[in-house]
């Protein structure tokens, strides 16, 4: 089965729902299980990944791709923070806490819930500072569309990342997933504004299951 239109208006309106749930806590009682509901999508855009506009996978000129699908069956969101420094406890609040949510409201990977999205942190860090030049190299042991989440105070007050898959035919960078946010700025009980970026990352295939 391929699910493609449908899709996207499903992710969004499970972000919204699961962005409307507050996390009290990692441990605390079990959020409900959402149910899609019907939302409104902004203009289509081809020419890149504008933050903020949504893209239908199936359009002739998308820049946007299915998510892998890893030998198991089940599509892996790998992720890593930009810089190891930045893996904090403070940090870990948000991120640890917007994934806990979107589990908690998708229930395991499988076709028993529909879906396959599971997320790994395959690195601490994914650059580092080269102590010779100074520069900011990627490390070659993290894959190049790897979701780099970058906390610092440099990125203000608003979280905000790109969306969807992009491919190696749009470029084949490494970097060109991100979710940016600076935990400062924000309070314990808006967890939801972290998981409502992922849900945007995260927005197309991977809430369906393959026959």
């Amino acid at each position: 089965m391929k699910v493609v239109g449908l899709l996207l208006p499903l992710a969004l309106a499970l972000a919204a729902q699961v962005a409307s749930a507050p996390l009290s806590s990692q441990n605390g009682p079990a959020l409900p299980i959402v149910q899609p509901r019907a939302v409104t999508l902004a203009p289509i855009n081809t020419t890149g990944p504008t933050e903020g506009w949504t893209d239908g996978v199936s359009h002739e000129d998308s820049i946007y791709q299915e998510w892998p699908i890893d030998e198991d069956g089940l599509t892996y969101i790998r992720w890593c923070y930009e810089f190891a420094d930045m893996d904090t406890q403070a940090s870990r609040w948000f991120v640890d806490g917007a994934i806990t949510m979107w589990g908690r409201a998708l229930g395991q990977a499988g076709r028993h819930n529909g879906h396959r999205l599971l997320f790994k942190q395959v690195a601490k860090g994914c650059r580092y500072k080269d102590p010779n030049t100074g520069r900011e190299e990627w490390d070659d042991n993290v894959e190049h569309d790897t979701l780099v989440i970058s906390d610092t105070p440099m990125h203000g007050s608003h979280p905000h990342g790109t969306m969807g898959y992009l491919g190696i035919e749009y470029s084949g960078e490494p970097g060109r997933h991100h979710i940016n946010f600076n935990h400062r700025s924000l309070n314990q009980d808006q967890v939801y504004l972290i998981a409502h970026e992922i849900g945007r990352y995260c927005a197309y295939y991977v809430l369906s299951y393959p026959s």
